[in-house]
Parts: structure tokens; sequence; C-alpha cells
């Protein structure tokens, strides 16, 4: 039978329109499973109307929601106003703390994204939270049990067990002239060199506000007098990497949490923060907030009138967990209910007549915390005073299996001195742009 050639032009061009609607690119992410919900971010770029996503768990459907929430990180980026953030909650029978498929597609099947083997936690109510610990906080029967096996193994030597047992009390550690002072100028002069070439992947933000790049903040008058804290600068100068991985920082943390040690994030500050108490667990998440802990490195010589930090002795322990309206310990954004925790460590500390001790150090000097230490940063009394520091969070590779600034992607893992970070996966990124050593 002869074929009517005009009328299959048209055809084929319906075909490839379907063709090209059906596969209209989508983006998106999950980006963690917290406190019950599957959150993340979808964006069709061919409509305007938000798009509605359908969770599925080991192939399963698990819940649909409508992909309108405001993400800031997302309107910093260019995409519209932001509102593409999605959250579905999930079944409690689902929350079994073991791993599983977990997959988010578009209302008509297409796939957004994917993470393999994804941990679905139950909310991290404070019982949960000290459920997980590492032993260097169980009981005191366990803690004695475990640290004679590590004698007995060779893990810790006398040194090591005194400074863990003064942690384990305190909350805290202070390692005197811990690093070198050339690899400390090494990083202020890495700073003074970005500034001078703005690498467009370096944020920064100001007092707690948004992450803005280096180049735009440029423009801002006295944009480095005010509390800025540059994120993730390890990932740009060498030499900081090398401070975030500091031996025996990695050491102490490995066998506090008694596993292999990821560093997730590095905090570089220029001027005090000011910043009320608080603690880390609620805001530096991985897949168990018990299991971390903060490493301050002191960058010059630390004086009162420039807002030097401030903790709380003994907090870690002595100050029962704090529960956010939805039973969790782990804070969500930033709000009145952050401003009531606050309050809440501050007056908790004083009534349980705890020591507010403040960290004066030297150029070189480094305290190590607990996560649950509560800590902050007194007045700038004197704002032309800089208070230079860097600030490290580790946790266990187990429990950092992703890099949070992509949690879809494949992570870059970078092994140093025994421990891992990753490195940065953007194309107008140079890992280590500024080595140690300059080549030649």
């Amino acid at each position: 039978m002869g074929t009517n050639q005009a009328s299959v032009v048209p055809f084929k061009r319906t075909l490839r329109s379907l063709f090209k609607y059906r596969r209209a690119p989508l983006r998106g992410s999950i980006d963690t499973v917290h406190n019950g919900c599957c959150q993340g971010w979808a964006l069709d770029s061919k409509s305007a109307s938000p798009v509605e996503v359908e969770l599925f768990i080991d192939g399963r459907s698990a819940g649909r929601a409508l992909a309108d929430l405001h993400r800031g990180d997302l309107e910093r980026e260019g995409m519209g106003e932001g509102r593409h953030g999605f959250s579905v909650e999930i079944a409690a029978t689902l929350r079994d703390g073991l791993h599983h498929r977990v997959e988010v597609r578009s209302r008509d099947g297409r796939v957004i994204a994917v993470r393999e083997a994804m941990q679905i936690v139950p909310k991290l109510t404070p019982a949960e939270f000290d459920r997980c610990a590492p032993w260097v906080d169980g009981d005191d029967v366990g803690f004695e049990r475990e640290l004679a096996r590590l004698r007995q193994t060779g893990a810790v030597d006398a040194e090591i067990e005194t400074c863990v047992r003064f942690f384990r009390e305190h909350g805290w550690l202070k390692l005197e002239q811990a690093v070198p002072h050339a690899l400390i100028d090494k990083v202020l002069a890495d700073v003074e060199q970005a500034w001078r070439d703005l690498p467009p992947q370096l944020v920064l933000s100001n007092a707690l506000k948004a992450p803005t790049p280096m180049g735009e903040v440029a423009k801002v008058p006295g944009f480095r007098a005010a509390s800025v804290r540059y994120l993730d600068f390890h990932n740009a100068s060498d030499a900081a990497a090398e401070i975030m991985m500091l031996p025996a920082v990695l050491r102490f943390a490995e066998v506090c949490f008694g596993e292999k040690v990821a560093a997730m994030q590095t905090l570089l500050f220029e001027n005090g923060t000011q910043q009320a108490s608080h603690q880390d667990f609620a805001f530096v998440h991985s897949l168990r907030p018990a299991c971390l802990m903060g490493a301050w490195v002191a960058l010059e010589d630390a004086r009162v009138d420039a807002g030097p930090l401030f903790y709380w002795d003994r907090s870690h322990r002595a100050v029962p967990k704090h529960a956010f309206e939805d039973g969790s310990v782990l804070a969500e954004g930033d709000g009145p209910h952050v401003r009531a925790f606050e309050n809440y460590l501050e007056n908790a500390c004083r009534e349980c007549g705890l020591q507010r001790l403040i960290f004066t150090p030297r150029k070189g000097d480094l305290l190590i915390w607990h996560s649950a230490l509560v800590h902050g940063g007194m007045p700038r009394n004197d704002p032309v005073m800089t208070r230079r520091s860097i600030v490290s969070h580790y946790t266990t590779q187990d429990a950092y299996p992703y890099d949070r600034r992509d949690p879809n992607g494949r992570p870059l893992a970078i092994t140093r001195n025994g421990g891992t970070y990753y490195g940065w996966r953007r194309q107008d990124h140079v890992e280590g742009r500024y080595p140690i050593v300059a080549p030649g």
C-alpha cells in the first residue's frame, strides 16, 4: 500500500515534539533524609509551575509533595525565587536506620534524582541521640572496658589516655603550639591571594547571612571588617587542608569515635563572630549527629577585646538535650526557635553552676571540643582587632559517605594523613589551587 508522504512529516514532527516533551530537562536533588522527611529540590526548566514529586523507597511509592518550598541557596543560584524545595514525610515503619534506595520522580514518571544505600533514621530525639553516641560518651563501665582494650592493643598510650579522660570529663582539650607557624602564614597568604584572584567557587558569609561568592562581596565596602567566614577554604588552599587534616587531631578523633575519620568542612574567620551560645550537633549534620567533633586553630594571638571564643566547661554532659517543637534535637533553619534554643543553653549552663571559660590562645594553639559543648563568641569590644582562626568539623567516614554540597553525586574522596575529606566537583573549581609549595 502506498504512503501519503505529506501526512508522514507532520506525524514525525508530532512524535519529535512528544519525545522532546517527555524528555524535558528536570533538575533536582535528594539532599537528606532528616527527622523523618526526605528533603531536596526539583525544577522543570520548561515550566514555571512547581514540580509534583513522588518519592520511591526501594522501588515502592512512599509519598508525594509539591516542590514549592523556598530555598535560599536555589535563589542565590539564580533559580527564580528559589521556590523549588520539597519535603516528603516518610512512614514511621520505614525509618528503620537501614540503608535503602531512595528515588524521586516527577508525576509523569521522569527520574529527578536517585540516592543508593541511603540511611533512613528515626527522628532524632534526645534519647535516640544518646543511644548513638560513641564509646567515649558511654557509661562508666563501658568506657573503662573499652579504654582497657585499647591499652591492651596498643591503640592508646598514657598520653592519649590522659587526653581522652580529660575530654570525656570536660568536653574540650587544648593542644598548645600544635600547628606550625609557617603553615599558618601560608594560609593567611592564600587568603590575600584569593582576594586578588576572586576564585568563582569561593563563598563567604557575613554575620550568619546567606553565603555569597567572593567576587560579589569584594564590591561591598567594609565587608571584611564584619564577622566574615570563608566556607571550605581547604578546597582552595592546600595549607588549610593540611591544618584541617592535622595528624594529632585525626588520631585523637579516631580514638574517640572508634572509627576512621572524615572531615566535613572548614570555616575560616577573620573576625570574632559574637555568636550566641550553641551546640554544634544541632546545626552540623551527618548520618550520626552524636559522632561529631570540632577543632579551633588560632591563626594569630587572640585578644580579649577582639571577641574570643567562650565555652562552658563540662556542659556537654551537664546540660540536658533540648528538643525542638517536632521532638528532634536537630535545628532546621533559623528563627525564633533557634533564639529560644540559645536562651535555653545559656540559662541551663548557669543553673548547673558551670564555669564559662574564655579561649585566648597564642598563634598555633588548638582547641578540640565535643559536639555538645556549649560555646559561642564574646563581644568585639574593639572592632579594629581581628580574630583570625579556622574551625574544622569531623565525624566518621561511615556517617559522612557523601559530599553535602552535591549529595547525589559521586564524592571525590581525598585521603590525607589517614583521614578523608571531599574535593569539590565544580567546573570552575581548581582543587588546591594554592599549593603549600609553589611549583618550581
